[in-house]
């Protein structure tokens, strides 16, 4: 796994990584792997956690913006294709 972004959560619970078309969440203090999200078709590179660490936000080269849901490890939002990759979300 070759990670292309990162985000640590506002808690600090919980960090995001991001590489191929996957999301990774870790609890940072034991390592463990706690879920993995799906659902872009080409590799994710960046990602951002809400104000909560219940909401993140993903981009990638599918040119799409996946707002999830974290709690239940589903989309809540897709965007429809952008013109371009997206290369960073806030």
């Amino acid at each position: 796994f070759r990670a292309t972004g990162a985000a640590f959560s506002p808690d600090g619970a919980l960090v995001a990584s991001c590489g191929g078309t996957e999301i990774h969440l870790w609890d940072p203090t034991t390592g463990v792997r706690k879920r993995v999200l799906t659902g872009h078709t080409k590799p994710v590179v960046a990602v951002t956690f809400g104000k909560d660490a219940n909401t993140l936000v993903s981009g990638g080269d599918d040119r799409t913006v996946i707002v999830w849901d974290v709690a239940a490890g589903k989309p809540a939002f897709a965007s429809p294709p952008q013109t371009q990759r997206v290369e960073a979300v806030a």
